[in-house]
């Protein structure tokens, strides 16, 4: 049998690299909770208590961003809490506290947390540790507390599974991490490539999906995610029954957009809701629909009042932001001419007809990385369409406003907005002639890191060029003095910044465009502070 220390021992020998998990932010669980009628702690003054820290890529910039707020990280592997007490130690970081060991250890003193986050560690332990983990999640819960459980669920993970065991059965002589990882690689492309391929088992599909993905998944991730020898998926209604066992209820999922799958096939819907007893016979019915492999739920006590039918006037506490642009770049007119809004990837579009909602997704593309509470966002709109919202009558402002929350509400719950906060970001919207990047991100480019953290909690990806452009960004040098500098490292480094030959030949003209494309990029992915 397989024990802490066994488990301690595994994350030992391979540091598990984590990242920064928006759905887990507190601004994220506040919104959410919010959303079924529960008022949380606000999330710039709050406790926060984080299961499986691992070396702190989550923790360390919400305590950073959150002066004061306080934040408690638990994990089982203590090189990894000594690593991540280290790197915040190293950022002057006050308000928050690394300890080794397993949660059932952490005293009732420590709590309570307004909000808990156990994310990557519930489908990875025994099934005894899990029921310790909501036991101590229960006794360590605020009142009016949100937890945050990542789980693997089944249907959808009979899938892996197959691919679990084919990868533990080729990599049963493999010891270590990169002996276990070329071995992984190698079974997903012989299957990939001949594997049996059938109507009825899709074997070879399986592979060809997932070997696509292989690239963007670090191998510390596929080496614990695939060879753990705890890795216990549950149905949904299973983890009904177990947090109901501690008196904890089930609010929502932490992915805005998984509370509202289905919304649009009305007939669908309606009929799982007849066959539906509770919830939680819900969500199974929907997960058998969909075939779920993965779930981020948020979980409250017993008692608290739930209310799962969503009014669009509960997203008004939010502070709205958007990165969506308007495709025509003009401002809005004030007619009901559609206009389409775009993210800078493509990937998310919104087509708005009404007005006041035009105007509004119009303001908030002006204002990213930034936004505006409610109130403030209607004034602008109306500003926008040239309206004076003083001499309007006051039932059509309202009606408007009510509007507008639907709409907005449609495109959160559509996925088109995926940063859900409730407070501003500690983040600038210009460009200052010595501007200033976020003190995590230069800490994490110095240490080599291939992924930044922004302060919108989201990753970012970063060539070596623009890195050394980014770490020119003190504060201090001007705009004139970054171009310099980044003019003398394309003389000197530039074939090993992986510059083209033309780009050497003319670096006063490469350096002055990289910074503009740079300064840029870091004002629109939230890296700069001032």
């Amino acid at each position: 049998m397989t024990s802490n220390s066994d488990i301690a021992r595994a994350y030992d020998e391979a540091f598990y690299e984590s990242t920064a998990f928006l759905q887990t932010h507190p601004e994220t669980l506040a919104g959410i909770a919010l959303l079924f009628g529960i008022q949380p702690s606000n999330p710039a003054h709050c406790r926060v208590l984080e299961i499986g820290s691992a070396l702190g890529d989550n923790l360390i910039p919400m305590a950073l961003n959150a002066p004061d707020s306080q934040f408690v990280g638990v994990d089982i592997s203590t090189r990894q809490v000594d690593e991540a007490a280290t790197r915040a130690a190293q950022l002057g970081l006050k308000n928050i506290r690394f300890y080794s060991g397993s949660i059932e250890h952490l005293p009732d003193s420590a709590g309570p947390f307004d909000y808990i986050v156990c994310h990557g560690v519930f489908s990875w332990v025994p099934q005894e540790v899990q029921q310790a983990i909501l036991s101590r999640c229960k006794a360590l819960l605020a009142p009016q507390g949100i937890l945050y459980v990542s789980y693997n669920t089944y249907p959808g993970w009979h899938f892996r599974d197959y691919i679990k065991h084919a990868i533990q059965f080729n990599g049963k002589k493999a010891s270590s991490t990169d002996e276990k990882y070329e071995a992984l690689k190698d079974i997903v492309t012989l299957l990939s490539r001949h594997a049996v391929q059938t109507p009825a088992f899709p074997a070879r599909g399986i592979f060809e999906t997932f070997s696509k993905q292989l690239e963007s998944l670090p191998k510390s991730y596929l080496v614990h995610e695939y060879y753990e020898p705890f890795n216990i998926p549950l149905y949904v209604s299973e983890f009904m029954q177990l947090i109901e066992k501690h008196e904890l209820q089930y609010v929502g999922e932490a992915m805005l957009s998984d509370n509202f799958l289905l919304s649009d096939q009305a007939e669908l819907r309606q009929s799982l809701l007849d066959k539906s007893t509770s919830r939680g016979e819900y969500e199974q019915y929907l997960d058998l629909i969909i075939s779920r492999g993965f779930r981020s739920s948020l979980v409250t006590h017993k008692g608290l009042a739930v209310n799962a039918n969503i009014h669009p006037d509960r997203i008004r506490p939010f502070y709205f932001m958007s990165d969506l642009k308007p495709l025509d770049n003009r401002v809005p007119e004030d007619n009901t001419r559609p206009v389409r809004f775009k993210s800078a990837d493509k990937s998310r579009e919104v087509k708005a007809t009404s007005p006041l909602t035009k105007a509004a997704l119009y303001c908030l593309s002006q204002a990213w990385p930034l936004g505006f509470n409610f109130n403030d966002l209607v004034h602008q709109a109306y500003r926008i369409l040239r309206r004076d919202i003083t001499q309007a009558d006051i039932e059509d402002v309202k009606q408007q406003a009510t509007s507008l929350c639907q709409d907005m509400l449609d495109i959160y719950a559509k996925g088109q907005l995926p940063c859900l906060r409730v407070t501003p970001p500690l983040c600038t919207n210009q460009i200052s002639n010595q501007p200033l990047l976020s003190p995590l991100a230069r800490t994490q480019i110095q240490r080599g890191g291939q992924q930044l953290t922004s302060q919108l909690h989201a990753t970012v990806k970063m060539d070596a060029l623009s890195q050394q452009i980014a770490l020119l960004c003190t504060g201090t040098n001007t705009q004139d003095e970054i171009v310099n500098a980044t003019e003398q490292l394309i003389k000197n480094e530039g074939k090993a910044l992986g510059l083209n030959a033309d780009s050497c030949r003319k670096p006063r003209q490469s350096a002055e465009k990289a910074v503009d494309m740079v300064l840029e990029m870091l004002r629109a992915q939230a890296l700069l502070v001032g």
